[in-house]
């Protein structure tokens, strides 16, 4: 009988110095603690001009989205906003935002920030300025966004009459920015839908992009699309689109991040198909984007919204989003 005790214990003392082995060699190292954020990477992209106040319980709100990055200073927005002022000139702003503003908001939430530049109206002087301004608050330099849906045929047709002069501009900021910021990645912008009616500059796009960009040698890190989900589109066919578009143009953007700095649902929250499609958007784009970033947390106009027109509290679709990101860390596996 003393030796099956004696058995039963030394079996109980190998297994427990096995199994505590075992997780010693599996637990995350103290440099993978503090490694850089892996991807992919989730946020929200923000129209600046329409953030009000940075109140204590805008921050805390926004904490509570948990977003991995913010995009400053938005979007269409990019090519007016005056980054010394933090403003857009000429339009009756109640609150300015300069770029202590976005540190001070980025350090409370810890999120990574994606600049997009203003390559129309600006110099890439004048941008790498900025850059250095905020690195300078303590912001990392890291990923950069050269314009926004510049290939709308509204959008500064005078200036890139084709993706073939909007990529020519492109190689020359590049240059630039690499001597500047050599460890950023770099996104240039392609048009992620099939443009309606004659809009040859539209559909030509992404092609005369990329082709420019290859005859001119230049070797970018990543590429943006725009996903949105039109009053008109069921998810399903938008996402055929975009399926669409982006196996056009998959053997020249092979090996490419994908970032997809805005998507949404443009329909009406009242309407019953509005949250179940934006949940399947939120999750394809998720599945497969290295960024993906929801417009928007605080809008003029809403559908869109997380926050209140004051950041105070949530609205329905900041709630569903708070929640998806508290459903995802809690069924997320470690990695090692």
């Amino acid at each position: 009988m003393k030796n099956k005790g004696l058995i039963r214990v030394s079996l109980a003392f190998i297994i427990v110095t096995a199994l505590a082995s075992w997780t010693r060699t599996h637990q995350p190292q103290p440099e993978e603690a503090t490694s850089s954020l892996p991807l992919p990477i989730r946020g929200f992209n923000q129209n600046w001009s329409f953030l009000p106040d940075i109140t204590t319980d805008l921050k805390q709100n926004l904490l509570a989205l948990k977003p991995d990055m913010i995009r400053y200073p938005g979007g269409t927005v990019t090519h007016k906003w005056d980054w010394r002022e933090g403003w857009v000139p000429g339009r009756n702003n109640s609150v300015k935002h300069p770029l202590s503003h976005l540190a001070e908001l980025s350090s409370y939430t810890n999120t990574k920030v994606m600049f997009d530049l203003d390559i129309v109206n600006s110099t890439v002087e004048d941008q790498i300025e900025m850059l250095q301004t905020a690195e300078g608050l303590g912001i990392e330099i890291k990923y950069l966004e050269l314009g926004n849906e510049l290939f709308l045929k509204s959008n500064f047709p005078d200036i890139f009459p084709t993706g073939t002069e909007y990529a020519t501009r492109v190689a020359a900021w590049v240059l630039a920015l690499k001597a500047a910021y050599p460890n950023a990645k770099i996104a240039a912008c392609l048009n992620g839908k099939t443009p309606g009616g004659a809009d040859t500059r539209g559909l030509q796009w992404n092609n005369k992009v990329l082709t420019q960009l290859s005859a001119l040698g230049v070797e970018l890190d990543a590429y943006t699309f725009h996903i949105y989900i039109q009053p008109t589109q069921t998810f399903q066919n938008r996402i055929t689109d975009f399926e669409n578009v982006k196996g056009a143009i998959q053997s020249q953007i092979t090996g490419k991040e994908i970032w997809i700095t805005e998507y949404g649902n443009q329909k009406q929250p009242t309407e019953p198909e509005y949250y179940t499609e934006l949940e399947a958007l939120a999750d394809y784009v998720e599945g497969f984007a290295d960024i993906s970033l929801n417009h928007t947390i605080i809008a003029a106009n809403p559908p869109g919204d997380k926050l209140n027109a004051d950041g105070s509290g949530f609205v329905p679709e900041g709630i569903m989003y708070k929640n998806r990101r508290i459903l995802q860390d809690s069924t997320s596996i470690p990695c090692n």
